[in-house]
């Protein structure tokens, strides 16, 4: 073998073996679980919620746009719940200071029992979980003055 045909031999035989190495996927992000418990008062707009999310403790949930059309025979709530992450003292929110939140779509179900079903999405984060994707179910308990929303999921990074 000639020296040049060497040489394009050596030069073929290297990205060879390179291109596969290039051409495989990262792997994906571990999924991990994710849990919130948020109250729903029917009397006020604003409620309190907690989670097991990174930078996102504890904070205040209220409704964004939603419909609550009937759906055979079981209330329905569709639309958003927007979530703020505060720092601070939870007894004391009027002093608390949000860093973050996310937008989650809800459809849930209700009556179901003495509370609700459904599914959710996280549509939008920003602050101290800005890129967050996650899903889950939801399963609402009734009480004295609303429902205790339990929102159980996997997040993902983004």
């Amino acid at each position: 073998m000639r020296r040049t045909h060497a040489v394009r031999w050596i030069a073929l035989s290297a990205v060879a073996v390179v291109v596969p190495g290039m051409s495989m996927a990262a792997p994906a992000a571990a999924a991990e679980s994710v849990h919130i418990e948020a109250a729903t008062s029917f009397s006020d707009p604003v409620s309190l919620f907690t989670s097991d999310l990174d930078g996102c403790d504890w904070g205040t949930v209220e409704n964004g746009r939603f419909a609550a059309p009937p759906s055979r025979g079981l209330g329905t709530f569709s639309g958003a719940k927007v979530f703020t992450c505060l720092v601070g003292d939870m007894a004391d929110v009027e002093h608390a200071v949000a860093v973050g939140g996310f937008t989650l779509h809800l459809t849930a179900h209700f009556p179901v029992g003495p509370g609700s079903i459904g599914r959710w999405s996280v549509v939008d984060s920003w602050g101290s979980v800005d890129g967050m994707r996650a899903n889950g179910s939801l399963v609402g308990e009734g009480n004295d003055e609303g429902i205790n929303d339990i929102y159980d999921g996997t997040i993902r990074a983004a």
